[in-house]
């Protein structure tokens, strides 16, 4: 019975330990919480900002990708709302919250 119970509770805990690490992790951005499920990495060059679209970028093969959230740490390195980045590439590392909307959790410029 003590081995049923040991069992168990390993189960449990590893249950838990998988679904915390592989399935979701939180984090804040824009005052709202946001559950992220998979971490994705791309090259992409900056076409700008728009209120309606949100950040958009081109990648190489001419395929559009507009991300709704940035972290405030990554605008205060990249003022996206300005021009000045228009026309440079970026590696992009971005999730997806529970709505599908993309959010950009790292950004670096590519010369």
């Amino acid at each position: 019975m003590k081995n049923y119970f040991k069992n168990l509770a390993m189960l449990f805990l590893f249950t838990c330990l998988t679904f915390g690490v592989t399935n979701a992790a939180e984090m804040l951005s824009d005052n709202e919480l946001v559950i992220i499920k998979k971490e994705n990495t791309i090259v992409a060059k900056y076409q700008g900002f728009s209120e309606k679209e949100g950040y958009q970028f081109i990648v190489k093969d001419g395929t559009k990708i507009n991300f709704h959230f940035v972290s405030q740490e990554i605008l205060d390195e990249f003022d996206l709302a300005s021009e000045d980045f228009i026309g440079k590439t970026f590696e992009i590392v971005y999730n997806k919250n529970e709505g599908g909307k993309l959010i950009i959790t790292a950004l670096k410029e590519v010369k």
